[in-house]
């Protein structure tokens, strides 16, 4: 008896350590548990790769990362350049820019399910179901819908020049509608088109200028984030970045705030339930915060540093920041806490450009 009883407590402690993530073996990983990093990678050469951080919570727990996950788990790398990536439906989905491919990874193991391609220059996606997503893409102005089950491109729309971030409303009373922020690509634009479950256009908006991403409040109030156009030759000259206010019902936007200075491009907005939080100048800014129910632009640092991506954990109450070290080297990965006071840090790949926490 003692001998059987032995042997079921070796076996249970071997089981519950082989279970446990390793943070020497990026191949006995639990990749659901983490952070995960898109890094473009060099410009038109070399490859983006796909970033994992998992951060101690425990006394038990360790702070690791590996810089590209893609590769070490597939064999292969992910081309050029590493856009955006989604969780949805037990997969994650990576957009690789120039490479014009979408990667289909499960999201525990990163094991490749399917590669889409054929497309021409993926941006962002939009979760539409448990097993469909739309994809902007900049090549043709389109939006691709994406079947997850039969791993097929099963619709598309034509949209204005350059769409970047969408957002979809559903039950609205025009119906379930995608919104498609379109901010001319290689030129310069100020709309938003608003798709319906047919992904026929039904509405076109006129917005700010480069209007980029979306986010919505814990009133169901939906805002735009305009970039506002450069002006290369003379920055402050460039028009200004700008915030929009969407009715949902009316499927109208209305201008709420402006920033004061043309030469900052504001970038990436996210709500963290009490306030926007949005990169302050997409190459160089950093993250500023300004409370719902405010129309003071906002102009003070609210996460150290600067910042090239930005993403809020609204289970974890946490803020990451990806920053560049330099243009031909790894970057780091901060995670803050919920009033913008830095934890930690890890090395992520090159140009950490997009950021998606563990509970998105």
């Amino acid at each position: 008896m003692k001998n059987f009883k032995f042997f079921i407590l070796s076996t249970l402690t071997f089981f519950l350590v082989s279970c446990q993530p390793d943070p020497a073996n990026p191949l006995n990983q639990d990749y659901r548990n983490g952070v995960l990093v898109v890094n473009e990678g060099p410009f038109q050469t070399g490859t983006g790769t796909l970033s994992f951080a998992h951060f101690k919570r425990s006394t038990s727990d360790s702070t690791y990362a590996f810089l590209d996950v893609f590769q070490t788990v597939n064999g292969r790398v992910m081309g050029n350049i590493a856009q955006s990536a989604v969780r949805v439906g037990g997969y994650v989905l990576v957009a690789v820019n120039l490479a014009g491919t979408v990667e289909m990874l499960d999201a525990k193991t990163m094991e490749l399910e399917h590669t889409f391609t054929g497309l021409g220059l993926p941006r962002y996606f939009q979760v539409l179901t448990n097993n469909r997503v739309a994809l902007s893409d900049w090549q043709d102005n389109r939006v691709y819908v994406l079947d997850l089950t039969t791993k097929t491109v099963v619709d598309t729309a034509q949209v204005d020049a350059g769409p970047e971030g969408m957002a979809y409303l559903p039950n609205t009373p025009n119906g379930d509608v995608l919104l498609v922020a379109c901010s001319g690509g290689y030129v310069d634009n100020n709309t938003v088109v608003v798709l319906n479950a047919q992904m026929d256009r039904v509405k076109t908006l006129t917005v700010g200028d480069q209007p980029h991403s979306f986010a919505q409040d814990p009133s169901g109030t939906w805002w735009l984030l305009n970039q506002g156009n450069p002006d290369w030759t003379t920055p402050a000259n460039g028009t200004p970045g700008s915030l929009y206010r969407i009715d949902a019902d009316a499927l109208t936007a209305s201008l709420h705030t402006t920033s004061a200075d043309g030469s900052l491009h504001p970038a990436h907005l996210l709500c963290d339930g009490t306030g926007l939080v949005f990169i302050s100048d997409r190459y160089t800014g950093s993250a500023v915060r300004m409370p719902l129910g405010s129309t003071v632009w906002p102009t003070v640092p609210f996460l150290s540093g600067a910042s090239y991506s930005v993403a809020f954990d609204a289970l974890k109450k946490e803020f990451y920041s990806g920053k560049i070290v330099d243009y031909s080297g790894p970057g780091t990965l901060v995670r803050y806490n919920e009033q913008g006071v830095a934890l930690d840090s890890v090395s992520t790949g090159q140009i950490p450009g997009f950021i998606l926490p563990e509970s998105h």
